[in-house]
């Protein structure tokens, strides 16, 4: 049942275990977004799942492809799968696009898409998927993204 492997014994040697796991997941989920200089933390944690590594690096280099693509993404943020997309009017002036992001919240809801607003500005859309996103998932947010983005 938990990633980790280790004989359970007991009830308590199972609760350790399970808040083990729990902290080393925290810790992945938090650090995965420098994959490079973190290796060898990522190396330390024995259960660590390459697949992992792989999506985020998908999910990650898709956005920032995304951002070369279209003039209202102006930037690409965050680390890991925590992730956000600052939207400007253009990208010369780098006004913040506060309208921009309002419609995009509303079309990626009525696409399925739920994200969230952040920002000072109101000017940024989060992007938080659970660990267990694959890559057919990601490959859906991105193409809903690419949708919107040519839309407004």
């Amino acid at each position: 049942a938990y990633p980790c492997n280790a004989k359970i014994v007991s009830n308590i040697d199972r609760q350790k275990r399970r808040v083990v796991c729990i902290i080393s997941v925290w810790i992945l989920y938090k650090y995965i977004g420098e994959i490079y200089s973190k290796l060898e933390l990522l190396n330390k944690i024995q259960y660590l799942h390459l697949p992992i590594l792989k999506r985020v690096v998908f999910h990650q280099e898709g956005f920032i492809a995304l951002k070369h693509k279209h003039d209202k993404l102006g930037d690409v943020r965050g680390r890991g799968l925590l992730l956000g997309l600052e939207l400007v009017k253009n990208k010369e002036s780098k006004a913040y696009g506060t309208e921009e992001t309002a419609q995009f919240l509303e079309l990626a809801k009525d696409r399925g898409l739920l994200v969230g607003k952040g920002g000072l500005y109101g000017n940024v859309v989060r992007i938080a998927p659970p660990l267990s996103f694959s890559k057919q998932e990601a490959e859906k947010v991105l193409s809903i993204t690419n949708e919107i983005l040519s839309l407004i």
